[in-house]
């Protein structure tokens, strides 16, 4: 896990009204996660720009499980350099967009160990083995 500081530009966009409080405390939690160095490029890159906007729409929420599973962009508006990497033979990116409010590898860990949670918890309550829920 990374224990380096957010950079200090999202503290003053942050005072400057140009990030929302909750931006700046899922992309915190982002940045000190000990995501993958592409991921850490990806956002150390929109930051540097002042993409106050993108890192608003990517990390104001994490993005949720409803009715109709879970759905969400997978490219930025504003792509990173890190995350376009080496494009495929039909031009897609080589990662999807990082952030919390995005659809993407960390996004769909996290819906998968939610899942995992809330049906073993059921089956427990159930005392049914898996398969055997009544």
């Amino acid at each position: 896990m990374s224990t380096q500081p957010v950079p200090a530009k999202v503290q003053a966009a942050a005072q400057a009204g140009q990030l929302l409080p909750s931006t700046v405390e899922n992309l915190t939690a982002w940045w000190q996660g000990g995501l993958p160095e592409w991921a850490q490029q990806s956002m150390a890159e929109l930051i540097e720009r002042e993409q106050w906007s993108e890192l608003n729409d990517r990390f104001y929420r994490y993005l949720e499980f409803g009715t109709g599973g879970m759905r969400g962009r997978t490219i930025g508006a504003v792509g990173a350099k890190a995350e376009t990497g080496t494009l495929s033979a039909a031009g897609s990116p080589e990662h999807a967009g990082v952030g919390a409010n995005m659809l993407n590898d960390f996004t769909l860990v996290r819906a998968v160990v939610g899942l995992h949670r809330y049906v073993a918890k059921y089956l427990a309550a159930q005392k049914a083995p898996p398969g055997r829920a009544s």
